[in-house]
């Protein structure tokens, strides 16, 4: 059975917040808790099976990177000390299949990281009081760091740091620091996020060396759900909070071997409206990731009038030589979304280079950019754009409204309906008198005469 649901079914207990290596008192006092201990009203196979399965463990060392000392006092009194967090909490589930009816009370000392212990921190031994479920009940931990889609605003405000806790979290170095982030506890990651947030300068290195960091959820889940990006992660909400300091650095993760450190880099560089990452952000475009894809664009199309932009078509229009017909393709259908008009002779040129399926795709480009049909006929397309390259786009549209070409005149009416508020009688099959007038209506619309 799931440990989770097994702690969440039978029994929970609640304690306050206290300073690591304070004593654990009655509720209301300063204390830490943390699993460990069967109450006494529990038959003794109960407090025996997890008594043996603690004092079974090596004793930890306080600083060390292995397993943590955990001292409690079990219902008979003795002292257990040395305990690993697993194997307490193994001997705490036997405990409840031999008797379902029990419940737990949580010992003296802190929650533990499952691959081991915050190095620096020492738990201290103290009495337990526990509370039953029919008073107050939590989710447990592993529950509780769940990414479920609220925001962190909504979520209940983290308690402030007791200072011993808060100075042994500062004794810490800074990536350790930031690694409890991934803690299962939200009594270590909320005061740990606190100190990160107060003091972002001083481990702003380590928090971007471990971006994206833990998340609740796997990545599309949270995208697919509408969960705002601030909520998917503690690392992520933290960095968003101080994209003025953090968003320079975060460029290089658009570089990152990992799709996610490439997917979060690029939206909280758009959140930051960081126009130095233009350049980096344009050649993501051409990610393999399709979220990240979609992510640059969306930026990308909101800065066209910015210069870097022009560094933008550069990549797309270059990535129309690339031998990868994946490449070409992408490069084709974005010259045709962001209207490229200097893409035309790239895309005129690679009309005799690449496969003939990309190639009827870089001549349909051609078609809908320029309202002509001379299909994946390089030279025809090369003579055309000799004598009309340096038009008015716009002349090129009301050219082809009246055309004798009913393709073209489609191709144009299909231009017209996504121009905003442009109210005109248009069809294809008009006649040639009402064409001229839906002409004129449209040449006032683009040219205000």
């Amino acid at each position: 059975a799931d440990v989770a649901d097994l702690v969440s079914r039978y029994a929970t207990a609640v304690f306050e917040r206290p300073a690591i290596g304070a004593p654990l008192g009655n509720p209301g006092s300063s204390g830490v808790s943390s699993l460990g201990s069967a109450l006494p009203s529990s038959p003794a196979p109960t407090r025996s099976s997890a008594t043996q399965a603690m004092a079974s463990m090596p004793q930890g060392a306080s600083g060390s990177h292995g397993t943590q000392a955990l001292r409690a006092h079990s219902a008979g009194g003795a002292t257990v000390a040395g305990a690993d967090f697993n194997a307490a909490l193994g001997g705490l589930t036997a405990g409840i299949q031999t008797n379902p009816g029990a419940t737990m009370a949580e010992a003296a000392g802190l929650p533990f990281v499952q691959t081991g212990a915050m190095p620096g921190v020492t738990a201290a031994p103290g009495a337990v009081r526990a509370v039953s479920t029919s008073q107050t009940s939590v989710l447990p931990a592993s529950r509780e760091v769940e990414v479920t889609g609220t925001p962190p605003a909504a979520q209940p405000p983290a308690p402030a740091a007791s200072p011993t806790l808060a100075a042994d979290l500062r004794r810490l170095d800074p990536h350790t620091l930031v690694a409890q982030l991934g803690h299962g506890d939200r009594r270590i990651v909320d005061p740990v996020h606190v100190l990160l947030n107060e003091s972002v300068s001083r481990y702003g290195d380590a928090i971007v060396a471990a971006f994206p960091g833990p998340m609740g959820r796997g990545r599309r889940a949270n995208v697919a759900g509408g969960v705002p990006i601030e909520s998917h992660g503690p690392l992520v909400h933290l960095v968003s909070q101080h994209l003025g300091l953090l968003a320079p650095r975060l460029r290089a993760h658009l570089e990152s071997p990992s799709a996610d450190a490439r997917f979060y880099a690029a939206q909280l560089l758009a959140k930051a409206n960081d126009l130095g990452a233009i350049p980096a952000l344009g050649q993501r475009l051409f990610d393999r990731d399709e979220q990240v894809r979609l992510t640059a664009l969306r930026y990308l199309e909101g800065v066209r009038h910015d210069p870097g932009f022009a560094l933008v078509l550069q990549v797309i229009r270059a990535q129309l030589r690339n031998p990868d017909p994946w490449y070409v393709e992408g490069a084709i259908a974005l010259v045709l979304h962001l209207r490229d008009l200097g893409g035309i002779p790239f895309l005129i040129e690679a009309l005799d280079i690449v496969p003939p399926a990309v190639a009827e795709k870089a001549g349909l480009a051609l078609t809908r950019l320029t309202f002509q049909d001379h299909a994946t006929n390089a030279r025809r397309w090369e003579k055309w754009w000799r004598r009309s390259g340096n038009e008015d786009r716009r002349r090129w549209l009301l050219d082809a409204m009246v055309d004798p070409s009913r393709t073209i005149r489609e191709n144009a009416g299909r231009e017209l309906r996504g121009l905003p508020n442009l109210v005109v009688n248009y069809n294809p099959d008009l006649d040639k008198a009402s064409l001229k007038v839906a002409q004129r209506a449209v040449e006032r619309y683009l040219f205000g005469r």
